[in-house]
C-alpha cells in the first residue's frame, strides 16, 4: 500500500459534539450510547470493544458471539441491557474513543467551498498564505486569532468532538505510525503515510504531540495511559543508543549511559523556563520593531524595547541550545540503533533515521527556536530551523497535521522574503501539494489541493505549532 492511499473509513457508533476548542467529556458519549437505539449487532460490536476484568475481578471477552453458525449468514445473538452495564460501558469509551478540540481544518475548509462552488488554484492559494504571528511558544494546540483575509465558514463549521469508532479502534499504536487519521463529517479516515508492505499491520499514533518526547515519557504515557509499551523501530533504537536514563548497555563507551536523556532533559528544562519568561511579557504586534506598538508613547517605546532586548537574550539562548542538542545526537553510537532503524526503512537510511527520531526528543526545543525567530524578524534563520522540525516530522510523523502546518509556515516563510513568484516560493508550494496529497490522497486533483491549502493556512491561524 503506497502512501496516500485510504485503509479505512469508520462510520461512528457515536459522536458528540461541542464548542470548537473543547472536547466533550466522556460522560456525554456514554449517554449517547444509552440513549441510541442500536440493533442487536450494533451492540454486540460495542461489547467486542470490551475486554478486561469485571468487578469481581472474573476476565471477560468480547460479547461478538454468534449463534453457533459458521456460514456468516445468522444475526448476532441479542445483546441484553445488563450486558452493557455501566462498568463495561465506561470501560469501552474510557478505552476507545477518540476526541479533538477541533474538525480537520483541510478537509472542513474543501469541502465547504466545494460546497460553494469557488476555491482558488494551488497558485492562488499560496499567495493567500499568510505571515504567521504565532507566539513564541511551544504548544500542542489552543486557538489563535483569526486571519481576516481567509473565509469565515470553515470556522463557523469547526466543533469539539469525541466519538466511537468500532474499526478504527482496533488499530494499534507505534511511536514511529505509518498511518494518519483524522474525522471528516463524522467519518473517521485512516490513510497511510508511508509505504506499508502486504501482511504488515497498520500503526497510529494515540499520543499525538506527545509523541515528540523523549522515550522515557512516551513510554511512561502509554504504561498510564493504555497500558502496554511501545517496542517499535524507534523506541528500541533510543533504547540501544541507552537514551532512557537507565543503564541498558548501549551508552557507548566514554558517553555513559543515560548521558544522552540527561543533556536532553536539561535542555527542555531550560526551554520550559524560557517559556516562562516569554508568558510573561506584552509583546507588541511585531516585537522585532519597538514602534509597531500602538501609540508609540515614550513608554511604550521603552517597553517594547526592553521586550526585544529579553527576546534576543532568548533567541541566543535557544539557538545555542540546539546546538548542543545537535551535538548530543551527533556522539550517540549508532551502530545496532541503525540497523534496528534500517530493518523499520528496507534496509537504507538507519543511522539518518535514528538521529532524527534522537533529534525529535527535543521537538519542543526546535519549535522554541523557530518562534523566537519570527518573533524578531529573522526570516531565515527561522526558514533554517523551520528545516529541522520539517526533517523530524518526516521522519517521525509524516503526512501528520503538524506535518502539514509547519510546511506551509515554510511557505508562508518563503513567500515574505522573495513573494509568491518567487523560486524558492515555488519549490515549497511543490512540497506543500506533496504533503497535503500524502495526507489526503494521491489522487487529489490540483483544485482540490488548493482548497485543502486554503484550509491549512487558516487552520494554522487558529492553531500553534
Amino acid at each position: 500500500m503506497a502512501a496516500g492511499e485510504v485503509v479505512l473509513v469508520s462510520e461512528p457508533l457515536a459522536c458528540v459534539s461541542c464548542a470548537f476548542g473543547a472536547i466533550p467529556a466522556p460522560e456525554e458519549l456514554a449517554q449517547a450510547i444509552r440513549d441510541t437505539p442500536y440493533t442487536p449487532a450494533q451492540r454486540a460490536a460495542l461489547l467486542v470493544l470490551y475486554s478486561g476484568q469485571d468487578e469481581d475481578g472474573d476476565e471477560q471477552a468480547g460479547g461478538g458471539a454468534t449463534d453457533g453458525t459458521t456460514d456468516g449468514t445468522a444475526d448476532v445473538r441479542r445483546v441484553t441491557e445488563d450486558e452493557l452495564d455501566e462498568w463495561r460501558l465506561f470501560g469501552i469509551v474510557g478505552c476507545n474513543s477518540f476526541g479533538e478540540e477541533f474538525n480537520d481544518f483541510a478537509s472542513t475548509a474543501a469541502r465547504a467551498a466545494a460546497a460553494g462552488g469557488a476555491s482558488p488554484g494551488p497558485a492562488h492559494a499560496a499567495h493567500a498564505a499568510p505571515t504567521t504571528d504565532d507566539s513564541p511558544s511551544s504548544s500542542s494546540g489552543g486557538s489563535g486569532g483569526s486571519d481576516q483575509r481567509q473565509p469565515q465558514q470553515p470556522q463557523r463549521q469547526q466543533a469539539g468532538h469525541l466519538g466511537l469508532w468500532p474499526s478504527f479502534s482496533m488499530l494499534n499504536h507505534s511511536d514511529l505510525p505509518n498511518a494518519v487519521n483524522y474525522v471528516v463529517a463524522d467519518r473517521m479516515l485512516v490513510l497511510a503515510s508511508r509505504s506499508i508492505p502486504r501482511g504488515s499491520e497498520v500503526m497510529i499514533n494515540y499520543l499525538g504531540r506527545g509523541s515528540l518526547r523523549p522515550v522515557e515519557e512516551r513510554q511512561a504515557a502509554l504504561a498510564e495511559g493504555y497500558q502496554f509499551s511501545c517496542d517499535c523501530a524507534r523506541c528500541t533504537a533510543e533504547l540501544l543508543c541507552g537514551c532512557a536514563g537507565t543503564d541498558g548497555g548501549g551508552g557507548g563507551s566514554g558517553s555513559g549511559a543515560g548521558s544522552f536523556a540527561e543533556g536532553v532533559q536539561a535542555l527542555l528544562g531550560r526551554c520550559e523556563e524560557r517559556a516562562q519568561v516569554l508568558s510573561g511579557l506584552n509583546l507588541p504586534p511585531t516585537a522585532a520593531d519597538p514602534a509597531a506598538e500602538s501609540g508609540n508613547t515614550g513608554e511604550a517605546s521603552a517597553r517594547a524595547s526592553s521586550n526585544l532586548e529579553v527576546l534576543e537574550r532568548l533567541f541566543v539562548q535557544a539557538r545555542d541550545d540546539v546546538r548542543v542538542l545537535d551535538e548530543l545526537v551527533g556522539r550517540q553510537p549508532l551502530d545496532a540503533a541503525a540497523a534496528a532503524a534500517a530493518g523499520a526503512n528496507g534496509g537504507t537510511g538507519g543511522g539518518t533515521a535514528v538521529r532524527q527520531w534522537l533529534r525529535a526528543s527535543g521537538f519542543d526545543l526546535l519549535s522554541q527556536h523557530v518562534a523566537l525567530a519570527e518573533a524578531l524578524g529573522r526570516w531565515e534563520d527561522a526558514g533554517a530551523a523551520l528545516e529541522q522540525q520539517l526533517g523530524v516530522c518526516e521522519a517521525v510523523a509524516p503526512s501528520s497535521d503538524l506535518h502539514m502546518y509547519l510546511q506551509v509556515k515554510r511557505l508562508s516563510l518563503s513567500q515574505q522574503a522573495e513573494g509568491p513568484d518567487g523560486a524558492t516560493a515555488r519549490v515549497e508550494l511543490q512540497r506543500c501539494a506533496g504533503v497535503l496529497r500524502g495526507r489526503y490522497g494521491q489522487d487529489c486533483t490540483d483544485e482540490t489541493v488548493g482548497r485543502l491549502l486554503q484550509g491549512a493556512v487558516y487552520g494554522l491561524s487558529q492553531v500553534m505549532v
